[in-house]
């Protein structure tokens, strides 16, 4: 019988997110006659409830990088010295976790590494105070040495792969994220416990609630539109730290009967079918799975032109509406453009729709499959 390969998937905060979702089609989906596969995460990973059980999960419970290089090089170790595959390979997601990777597994000629690049670079010119400022410049120097040293490294969407090549000097394979995921037509529509009136329009986000998700310049948007629109409704779905900062803001404005604020939901697809406006606001991503998701669910979309992402996913404005990141005066002005000839952009998405075969989940996986048997 042949051997099968070892997958080792490092993630190291397995939680809520666009990383997870795309991990857990990724590891359902590979055929388990070809591979055995192994989950590390520092705590316990949201995918152990979502994955059937022929995969093995390892929570490090450290929050230490010190100790997770040694664990991590442990768990690699055992698997070499098992001699039960035909080759291990580790793949890590991230540029903290594919740092951590390369220290793991300096010496272990027998490990075969991708490192799997998910935010452009752009998240490491974000931060508060000197710790962090130090620290992100510290990995922008390491990815340049470390990326160097991967088998090889993949990057979500074109425009990252093109500008952390440039960064890290060597080549990046472009993998688009499994976004079109047939599932979500079946969870449009499950129970919820919100209800849509005929007469209002509704307008979502759905991300983590941080500073740089953009959630504020939505309301900054709105705040004089739901003043005067009585039938617009603003519903954020999402988790996270921000939360307080934004309901604040609600509360001072005076706008908390017209937004609506939804935490840790596992399943958005009701809400953004129902929707009748995506605006999504980051300052930097990597492949924002939301925005397929929302046109899959025939709802338009409104988006920064942050890097990276959207931009392919709307076909640079032929597919939705754009703004400059954290430019909230001209999202107010593209939403309210929507609010009076909405068919524009319903008829941009529809043009965006037809692209959507590039990302579904039997091309993402084939193409893993590929790499792992050819690496």
């Amino acid at each position: 019988m042949q051997k099968k390969i070892k997958l080792v998937f490092f993630h190291p905060y397995s939680s809520l997110g666009g990383a997870d979702n795309s991990l857990g089609r990724l590891i359902s989906n590979l055929n388990k006659r070809y591979f055995s596969i192994t989950f590390v995460s520092l705590k316990k990973s949201i995918l152990q409830n979502k994955i059937d059980n022929k995969i093995q999960f390892i929570n490090l419970n450290s929050n230490r990088a010190i100790f997770n290089v040694i664990a991590l090089r442990r768990i690699l170790e055992q698997n070499i010295q098992s001699r039960k595959y035909e080759k291990v390979i580790l793949i890590s997601n991230q540029n903290f976790a594919n740092i951590i990777s390369y220290l793991s597994s300096i010496k272990l000629h027998k490990i075969k590494k991708i490192f799997i690049e998910r935010n452009h670079l752009d998240e490491l010119d974000y931060y508060e105070g000197i710790l962090k400022f130090v620290k992100r410049k510290i990995i922008k120097i390491l990815m340049k040495y470390t990326y160097k040293k991967a088998d090889k490294v993949v990057a979500i969407c074109k425009e990252l792969s093109k500008d952390l090549s440039a960064h890290v000097n060597r080549s990046v394979i472009t993998i688009y994220s499994p976004s079109n995921d047939k599932k979500i037509f079946k969870l449009q529509h499950s129970k919820i416990n919100f209800k849509f009136l005929k007469n209002k329009i509704y307008i979502i986000n759905v991300s983590r609630f941080s500073e740089y998700k953009g959630q504020m310049d939505i309301l900054r948007a709105i705040c004089p539109i739901l003043k005067y629109k009585n039938n617009l409704i603003l519903i954020l779905i999402g988790y996270g730290e921000y939360k307080k900062k934004l309901l604040n803001f609600i509360k001072n404005n005076n706008i908390s009967g017209k937004v609506k604020i939804i935490d840790n939901c596992n399943n958005p697809y009701p809400y953004i079918k129902k929707s009748n406006l995506f605006v999504f606001s980051s300052n930097y991503e990597g492949f924002p799975n939301v925005i397929n998701e929302a046109l899959m669910l025939d709802t338009p979309v409104i988006s920064s032109n942050c890097k990276s992402g959207p931009k392919e996913m709307l076909l640079n404005g032929r597919g939705g509406d754009f703004y400059p990141k954290k430019d909230y005066i001209t999202l107010r002005k593209l939403i309210e453009k929507f609010l009076k000839n909405p068919k524009k952009l319903k008829n941009k998405m529809k043009i965006a729709k037809k692209e959507l075969w590039k990302f579904t989940i039997n091309r993402h996986v084939k193409f893993y499959h590929n790499l792992f048997l050819n690496i």
